[in-house]
């Protein structure tokens, strides 16, 4: 077990909160996240099996398990060698209206299949054929190795390795940089300075914004409840009339929906002393190559927003614009500790509501 050891590093703030909510609840898939690609044409299955060896070889977040017992805190793991197959399933000859639905329910029971966070490789990959040209391949994985913007990097690795070696070429892939880059960054910054910043950023914020629906499951006795999922979105033409009247105003799309979100919390709760979460990045432009390193960087952190009916609204909206600015300096502070810095009671949280 010793020489197949390849690092030991401790966890981001985040990953902490992900490893203390799954070992509370184990049978919970709320951080399972997952890809899943219907594929038409002939299909290379070695190629693709080479392809998925070769990244997990040069990632270390795919080979990487978490120790929590018997230690004073808990600590990542790479192993230096992890085995992963593609699990396949061949549906050819079966009715496609038969195959559709229990693809429906293979990535439904896949996504919902719990994690032992204590293994290396906390992903899987299925393979299924429907016929000699379509194929669905399936890619879950849990949260606390990975976010969306790391996904997208190693699926245009995976599928570059893929065409190169099925051709019988070199993939040329560019260097790795390493995650552990990243945790070294952490253990560098000032968290006095950042202390300092969120006491005065949530100085004499008393209560979170909640909004009348919730208020019924806040509190100590607040429970995970079943909730309904309405999507809509904006045609193409009001998105680029959005982004125009932001580029006029010299404020960013994002700036734009944050003021929207925290006046449409005023008009719910009737409050113009708002906070809400928000979810960052988490990658610091100061430490060289964060774009391309593949592990977990998002961060959720609070949003303090002061509606001032009175005032120009772009002006209000450029000054919320520095106010992120400059929280974004301190985007590495654990939601935990800047909790404890607020002058909220225990046991009541910052906010009600995620910004994603």
């Amino acid at each position: 077990m010793k020489n197949n050891v390849a690092d030991i590093y401790e966890l981001t703030p985040l990953q902490q909160g992900m490893l203390y909510h799954t070992l509370s609840t184990p049978q919970s898939a709320v951080y399972n996240m997952q890809m899943d690609y219907a594929l038409e044409g002939e299909l290379d299955v070695d190629a693709l099996e080479q392809s998925w060896k070769l990244i997990l070889d040069r990632h270390d977040v795919l080979r990487t398990a978490f120790v929590w017992a018997g230690v004073a805190k808990p600590y990542q793991v790479v192993h230096r060698s992890s085995q992963l197959n593609i699990a396949q399933y061949d549906w050819r000859g079966m009715p496609a209206s038969e195959q559709q639905q229990k693809i429906l329910s293979f990535v439904t029971e896949d996504r919902a299949r719990a994690f032992d966070l204590s293994k290396p490789g906390l992903i899987r990959l299925s393979l299924i054929t429907r016929d000699e040209t379509h194929y669905r391949f399936v890619w879950t994985f849990h949260h606390i190795i990975l976010e969306g913007w790391s996904a997208a990097i190693l699926a245009g690795e995976f599928w570059k390795a893929y065409h190169e070696l099925r051709s019988q070429r070199s993939p040329g892939l560019p260097p790795v940089r390493r995650y552990a880059e990243y945790i070294s960054w952490l253990k560098q910054q000032d968290q006095a300075k950042a202390e300092a910043y969120w006491r005065e950023k949530l100085k004499d914020f008393k209560a979170a914004s909640v909004l009348p629906i919730d208020k019924a499951t806040t509190g100590e006795e607040a429970q995970v409840v079943n909730v309904d999922v309405y999507r809509d979105e904006l045609t193409q033409e009001q998105t680029r009339a959005l982004r125009e009247l932001a580029r006029k105003n010299r404020v960013t799309l994002n700036t734009v929906v944050q003021g929207l979100w925290a006046v449409l919390l005023g008009r719910y709760t009737g409050e113009t002393d708002i906070l809400f979460g928000a979810a960052l990045s988490g990658r610091p432009p100061d430490l060289s190559g964060a774009e391309s390193i593949v592990g977990l960087f998002v961060n959720v952190l609070p949003v303090r927003v002061k509606i001032s009916p009175d005032e120009p609204v772009f002006s209000w909206l450029q000054q919320l614009q520095l106010d992120q600015a400059v929280m974004r300096q301190y985007e590495y502070s654990s939601l935990m500790q800047v909790k404890s810095w607020s002058e909220l009671p225990s046991g009541q949280p910052l906010f009600q509501t995620v910004l994603g």
